[in-house]
C-alpha cells in the first residue's frame, strides 16, 4: 500500500473521535494583513463511521497501550499529555531499510490533534515515533522549534558510513 501522510492522517483522525470523516482540509483560515477573517476552512464532515462503542473502546484503548506498554513506553514515559499511537514499519525491499511509521492522537481522553509520521527508510517504527514525541512537545509548549532543530538531528546527514 502506499499511503500518504495525509490520508493517515485523516484516518487517525477518525479513530480519534470515534468515526467522524472529515473532507480534507490543509488551510485553517484566510486573514487579510489586519487580522480580519476573510475566509474560514473549517472541514466539513465526509461521512460518519457507524461502528460498534465496544469496538471503538478497544482499537482506541489499544493504542493507547502502545504508549504505555510497548516499546514507545521509554519515548513518551516523560510527556505530560497522554498519547494514543500506533508504530509500523513497512518494507518494500530486502534490499533496502524498513520505511518507519507512527500514527497517534492527543490527548488520549479528549483528542485535539492528530500527528502521523512517516520516514522513508527509517528503520523502525519507533524512530518515527520519537520524531512524533517532538511534534507533541513543540504542539503543546514544552519546547520551540529552534530547541528541536538544534537537538542534534541535523548532524545525522554530516555522518560518513564508517559512523
Amino acid at each position: 500500500h502506499n499511503y500518504a501522510n495525509v490520508q493517515l492522517a485523516r484516518y487517525v483522525t477518525a479513530l480519534a473521535n470515534r468515526g467522524t470523516v472529515f473532507d480534507l482540509s490543509l488551510i485553517d483560515k484566510e486573514t487579510d494583513s489586519q487580522g480580519n477573517l476573510v475566509k474560514d476552512y473549517t472541514p466539513a464532515v465526509h461521512a460518519q463511521l457507524d461502528i460498534a462503542q465496544s469496538t471503538w473502546d478497544a482499537v482506541q484503548q489499544g493504542m493507547r497501550q502502545v504508549i504505555t506498554n510497548s516499546s514507545t513506553k521509554k519515548i513518551f514515559n516523560n510527556l505530560d499529555v497522554s498519547i494514543a499511537g500506533k508504530t509500523g514499519t513497512a518494507q518494500e525491499d530486502r534490499s533496502r531499510s524498513n520505511h518507519a511509521f507512527f500514527v497517534s492522537f492527543a490527548p488520549y481522553s479528549n483528542p485535539e490533534i492528530a500527528v502521523t509520521v512517516n520516514i522513508p527508510y527509517g528503520y523502525a517504527g519507533t524512530n518515527a515515533a520519537s520524531l512524533g514525541k517532538q511534534i507533541y512537545e513543540y504542539y503543546y509548549g514544552y519546547t520551540s522549534f529552534e530547541e528541536i532543530v538544534g537537538s542534534g538531528a541535523l548532524s545525522a546527514s554530516n555522518s560518513s558510513v564508517e559512523e
